[in-house]
């Protein structure tokens, strides 16, 4: 039998767009997006004005929709994958197209949990750790699509601004030219998930939790000994009080796990 000479059209396509996007990037030069820690809102008014009866205003922000087409995209990943997997019992057991992608990364997570935590509790750890992983893979992935944080609404500086260009039907282009008074800034309807401190904060508790748990359920309320340490306090004074300033040192450490899970790499 022949083997069919497989014709590498895909590399002159990326091949294309890179020249392609070289040339643009050199004829419309891109205006460098102000860098802010909060997420820009995309509608100035707020949505409530005392969200859950205490939490104050709520803001359609840009890192909402992220979040919204993350999860929507994790779905169709799920469902398509799920059907190349039970294609593939029904066929030859070898997994193809997103099956198999999907099936190496989480072989790859699983393995790295095993190694990490043991063969023993790596079937309980494994569903949290991917969770986040592939979520946070997923969310960060979105950023290279085209239009991501480039498009969005135009509103008014508080300060120092752009200038713009009306394109008409209520679009316009907003160009590298800085004005100290009458400016505008772009709000992108889409915004790395990543920046906004309530997602992260959300996964820092959900992990912080999450290791607690685990730790009572391998050794039980004695997992508390290592922040309660006094079982040398009263037979060897000296060393029992080192000991237990050392569980306080642990306590101070496990709670600054939280802020440093919830810390963000900005951009």
């Amino acid at each position: 039998m022949e083997t069919q000479k497989r014709t590498p059209w895909r590399r002159w396509i990326v091949l294309v767009l890179m020249i392609a996007g070289f040339i643009l990037g050199g004829i419309f030069v891109p205006v460098q997006p102000e860098i802010t820690v909060a997420a820009e809102k995309l509608i100035e008014e707020p949505l409530t004005e005392n969200f859950l009866g205490f939490a104050g205003p709520f803001y359609l922000v840009n890192t909402l929709p992220t979040l919204a087409v993350t999860i929507v995209l994790l779905l169709v990943i799920g469902f398509a994958a799920n059907r190349s997997l039970k294609k593939s019992q029904q066929t030859d057991l070898v997994p193809t197209g997103i099956g198999n992608v999907m099936e190496a990364i989480l072989e790859m997570l699983y393995n790295m949990t095993e190694g990490s935590a043991g063969t023993k509790w790596a079937k309980a750890i494994f569903p949290w750790f991917a969770t986040i992983m592939i979520y946070v893979l997923f969310a960060n992935l979105l950023k290279l699509l085209p239009g991501f944080e480039s498009i969005g609404v135009i509103h008014h500086a508080h300060g120092e601004g752009h200038a713009i260009a009306e394109l008409g039907g209520g679009w316009a282009n907003i160009l590298p030219e800085k004005l100290e008074h009458d400016g505008y800034i772009l709000a992108p309807f889409f915004r790395g998930i990543s920046v906004d401190l309530n997602f992260t904060l959300s996964l820092a508790l959900i992990s912080f939790f999450s290791i607690q748990v685990m730790g009572v359920r391998a050794q039980g309320l004695g997992y508390f000994s290592k922040f309660f340490n006094t079982k040398r306090m009263f037979k060897v004074p000296f060393f029992g009080a080192m000991d237990f300033l050392v569980g306080l040192l642990e306590i101070i450490s496990e709670f600054a796990k939280i802020l440093s899970f919830h810390i963000p790499s900005f951009r």
